[in-house]
């Protein structure tokens, strides 16, 4: 899991700089949103979504730990300061309710909160519909890391839609890619697009 990871962020590092926007559509304990709040800086703008509310927790302790401040609370719908790290306790098929300016990089590590409850999981259905709502979002040259994991509940059919998806999208906007462990079984595997 940690190379997949390691390679989602290696993906995206290359494209973040200070002052851009970012999207973590999975907070869980929080790593993914730390590595984007780094690579945008006090300038960026980071948004991080989770529906149970013991991972936004995990993530804003990580964050204050590691010397940022992020905002869990706000109105819909309010306006926002232009730059923070913006951890929202709701689906990541609801971005577009709360992500309104052009992203450079999307990360999504997907299956269930670690040490969380293994019954509460992304689902093929909001995975797909946030990814949809989300590629309208990212600039050209923007970039969207998915780590799909096939042993949880509906993993396996979540992980095949999504790469289903991928494939699909159209050559002459995206350039897509699939890495996978070919000698191990049932190994996570990194999605990774990048808007033409």
């Amino acid at each position: 899991m940690d190379r997949m990871v390691t390679l989602a962020h290696k993906f995206l590092e290359d494209v973040l700089s200070f002052g851009d926007t970012a999207v973590d559509l999975t907070a869980g304990g929080g790593r993914d949103t730390l590595f984007l709040a780094e690579r945008t800086g006090r300038q960026g703008k980071v948004f991080a979504f989770d529906i149970q509310r013991e991972a936004i927790v995990r993530t804003q302790s990580l964050l204050t730990g590691k010397g940022f401040r992020a905002i869990s609370h706000w109105e819909e719908g309010s306006i926002l300061p232009e730059s923070g790290i913006f951890l929202v306790n709701d689906g990541h098929e609801r971005i577009r309710s709360y992500v309104r300016e052009k992203v450079k990089g999307v990360i999504a590590n997907l299956g269930y909160l670690p040490s969380g409850d293994r019954s509460i999981v992304t689902r093929a259905e909001t995975t797909l519909q946030s990814l949809r709502e989300t590629l309208p979002l990212l600039v050209s040259g923007g970039r969207l890391a998915v780590i799909a994991y096939v042993r949880h509940q509906g993993g396996r059919r979540e992980a095949e839609e999504i790469s289903g998806f991928f494939g699909g999208l159209p050559s002459n906007c995206w350039h897509t890619i699939k890495m996978e462990m070919l000698n191990r079984e049932n190994a996570p595997f990194l999605l990774m697009a990048e808007k033409t």
